[in-house]
């Protein structure tokens, strides 16, 4: 159901828009689109239906039954797929001689030998011809027989490169369309149909245009057929110099061929070389690539040298515009990671002198504390009380200038980074961060940040993992150390972070000295050590 649905909802679209009043080219490319997306369920019910029609064939059946169905099976595969169709002609072929009947030998004969023109095999189609005698040429036959040495002979033309020959199948084609003019009933569809390809060869666009308007009126929107008209139409509007119009037809026909499953078209390649000429490479890709994997399961020489003048160009346009994109963007990063790296420098160097005036402030909130216990002791006497107050003022004095001089050395660093980065010299400024003390310092100062902030919600975890321990294997910790390397180690497990290598990218140990830590410190547990991970968890 979901497949008919797509299928009604395109014919039902494409039947009602109108490109003479439609102004919106993109709402048909978005169409187009969706209908190339959708290309498998069409051609899912295009093989469904030619399922059908071969299922009758299982059945017993009369050779004229038989070969009333395979036309039908001809026309279901006409422009769908160029073996198959070849295959069933020849099938009717075989039934017509098999009944020894004329008539269906020649009407298959001539089908087959038009099929073989259309794809580009005129040798085969020739060997066809020249084995037909006018003479043995039915009248309801004639049409077609005519029909087949003028699109034999026009092709002809199109394809010599020699004036002699070219003038010669010139001339020869236009006997046959005289011939057409005069066995076939005037203004019937066939009528119009060669006139309106005659005028266009011959440069007569306009005349060519009106008959063309006159088929649209006569013939189904939903026929087979009618994408045929459009396209033909769509050639008329450029040459007439209406391009706009004439992408539109050629954008309505290549939808119309998508949802008839048909593979010979030539609407879509159209519109990929106007799309390329507008430099619009993706869609032109996409749309030459589509058609040639149309031609390929389609399997006609002709489509084949027609989309292999316009594949390679397309193609190479395409991929030098993604190699241009790909170079872009290349640089784009590098400059885009040369000023993230000045910035991140930049900003070290100013977290630095923050790091170190926050240093300086708590230094100088000791020596304040220091100096008011001083100033205590000292308070029976006034000589004391003087000389206190006079150490704090000293003190307060140095705060106040060291908070100073820190502020203008961190103003300093900036006008000289921002001075260096306005000036483009990053040599000068990698210089001044080649020394690693920068990172031993900040080393030190994530050690003890992440100590007091850990102890902070965990005040007893030095505690609970000696009484994990052994009595004889406790930790102790030296100086001012609030954690030591194997606590935190067993920090940043209780954290959940228990992965060696993540433990030692964070305290910038090697793996294998995180290993052997761990190791050690399971070996010294009173308990299973295989439950210590687990102990650690539970703290």
């Amino acid at each position: 159901m979901m497949l008919l649905y797509y299928a009604l909802t395109f014919l039902s679209f494409t039947s009602a828009v109108d490109p003479n009043t439609t102004t919106d080219v993109d709402s048909l490319y978005t169409a187009l689109d969706e209908a190339m997306l959708n290309r498998k369920d069409y051609d899912w019910l295009k093989e469904k239906k030619i399922s059908n029609y071969k299922l009758l064939m299982a059945s017993d059946l009369s050779p004229e039954n038989r070969y009333e169905i395979n036309n039908k099976i001809i026309a279901e595969y006409h422009s769908y797929n160029f073996d198959s169709t070849l295959k069933y002609l020849e099938n009717n072929l075989s039934i017509g001689q098999e009944l020894n009947n004329q008539h269906l030998i020649l009407a298959s004969s001539i089908s087959m030998a038009r099929k073989l023109i259309n794809s580009g095999r005129e040798m085969e189609a020739f060997n066809i011809i020249d084995s037909i005698d006018r003479f043995d040429i039915p009248k309801e036959l004639l049409y077609n027989y005519y029909r087949l040495h003028y699109d034999a002979y026009t092709r002809l033309h199109a394809q010599s490169t020699a004036n002699v020959p070219k003038s010669h199948y010139q001339k020869l084609s236009r006997q046959y369309y005289d011939s057409l003019l005069l066995t076939t009933p005037v203004d019937s569809g066939p009528y119009l149909d060669i006139q309106e390809l005659q005028y266009f060869k011959d440069g007569v666009f306009e005349k060519s245009l009106e008959i063309n308007s006159i088929r649209m009126g006569q013939i189904d929107p939903k026929s087979d057929y009618y994408p045929q008209i459009m396209f033909y139409r769509a050639k008329l509007l450029r040459q007439l110099n209406q391009p706009e119009l004439s992408e539109k037809y050629l954008i309505m026909t290549a939808i119309r061929d998508i949802e008839l499953s048909r593979k010979n078209n030539a609407a879509l390649s159209e519109l990929a070389i106007i799309l390329y000429y507008k430099n619009q490479l993706d869609r032109a890709n996409r749309y030459i690539n589509f058609t040639m994997e149309d031609a390929r399961f389609y399997n006609s020489k002709f489509r084949f040298l027609h989309l292999s003048e316009s594949l390679p160009i397309i193609n190479e346009a395409y991929q030098q515009l993604i190699r241009d994109q790909k170079n872009n963007l290349r640089i784009f990063s590098l400059v885009s990671t040369c000023l993230a790296l000045m910035l991140l420098i930049a900003l070290v160097f100013i977290f630095i002198h923050i790091k170190k005036l926050s240093v300086t402030r708590n230094e100088l909130k000791q020596a304040y504390a220091t100096l008011k216990n001083s100033n205590l002791e000292l308070s029976k006497t006034n000589t004391s009380l003087t000389q206190t107050n006079h150490i704090k003022e000293q003190y307060i004095g140095h705060f106040l200038e060291i908070c100073s001089k820190y502020i203008e050395k961190l103003d300093n660093y900036r006008k000289m980074v921002h001075k260096d980065l306005a000036n483009k010299r990053i040599a000068e400024l990698f210089e001044l961060t080649k020394s690693n003390r920068l990172i031993e310092n900040e080393q030190k100062e994530f050690y003890r940040t992440f100590d007091q902030s850990f102890l902070a919600i965990y005040p007893s975890f030095v505690a609970e993992i000696n009484n994990l321990l052994k009595p004889t294997e406790q930790i102790e910790l030296k100086g001012d150390e609030l954690l030591n390397t194997e606590l935190r180690i067993l920090a940043l497990t209780r954290l959940g972070i228990t992965d060696s290598a993540k433990i030692a990218r964070l305290l910038r140990y090697s793996v294998n000295t995180i290993y052997n830590y761990r190791a050690q410190i399971k070996n010294r547990t009173k308990g299973d050590r295989e439950l210590f991970d687990q102990q650690i968890l539970e703290i």
